[in-house]
């Protein structure tokens, strides 16, 4: 017994200590200095707690009207960098949406390091940042989180209007993920409590998720959707497969919003 003891707090302590690179391996990732940026797109520097994150902005296609358009703000998952996604919000954009992808703090060119405080803050400057711009819809700013890229967009669902929530492969908590590694709750230190903030949520929720998720196990999804009454899509994929077809993804997150009345432009 006093053996089993030993191996747990040792196993407890590595978890404490090593939590953040378990939780935020795209911190490793080297960011290449030429950077795949889309046509027109905008490189914007947010101020995080002193850090320099960066963040593109990517406008819609065409010359439209009205002048304000509908935007989403993105945050990609964990072993991820805004480089993997420049180019996969076409169909957004000539949908005519805008697209603001955030990156991490401490991730390719940011500053920083990452953590549930440092996330949450990058998402409040961007989305402050797009209450300035003159092209920006105020009263239509979906957030879409990609796993843990969810966690932070929760946070701030609860102090910026966001009209809707669009949530995929995410988890209800990292203290319940957690849990199954036999972590008691204290030790956590980015908690990231998506259940009850999908729970306070008043505007439309999407839940996306795998039926094979091995990494956010599909319970997550069933959970949070009950939580928010929230509409749920489902494949039968694991985590980083999922979704199967990106562009189809995104016209059936297009189809969600403007049944909600939003994204009314390009309708």
């Amino acid at each position: 017994m006093a053996l089993l003891s030993l191996v747990y707090v040792t196993w407890i302590g590595v978890l404490y200590f090593k939590q953040r690179e378990m939780l935020f391996p795209g911190a490793q990732r080297e960011a290449p200095d030429q950077y795949p940026m889309p046509a027109r797109g905008e490189r914007v520097w947010l101020d995080v707690f002193g850090a320099e994150v960066e963040a593109w902005f990517l406008p819609r296609d065409g010359d439209r009207s009205p002048e304000l358009a509908p935007t989403v703000l993105f945050m990609h998952g964990n072993a991820e960098l805004i480089d993997d996604f420049g180019d996969k919000f076409w169909v957004f954009r000539q949908a005519g949406a805008n697209v603001m992808l955030v990156e991490y703090p401490g991730y390719g060119r940011s500053g920083g390091e990452p953590g549930q405080d440092s996330l949450s803050e990058a998402v409040r400057q961007a989305y402050d940042y797009l209450l300035t711009r003159d092209d920006v819809d105020a009263n239509d700013i979906v957030a879409m989180g990609r796993a843990m890229g969810a966690g932070p967009l929760c946070v701030v669902s609860r102090e910026r209007d966001f009209s809707a929530l669009i949530l995929q492969s995410t988890f209800t908590s990292i203290t319940d993920v957690a849990a199954r590694y036999l972590a008691p709750s204290f030790i956590v230190r980015d908690p990231f409590d998506n259940l009850s903030a999908v729970r306070d949520f008043r505007g439309p929720i999407l839940i996306a998720h795998g039926r094979q998720d091995g990494v956010v196990g599909y319970s997550h999804g069933v959970q949070l959707s009950r939580a928010g009454r929230a509409h749920m899509m489902t494949w039968n994929c694991h985590h980083a497969d999922c979704p199967p077809d990106w562009p189809e993804f995104l016209e059936s997150v297009l189809d969600f919003l403007r049944y909600f009345g939003l994204m009314k432009t390009g309708a």
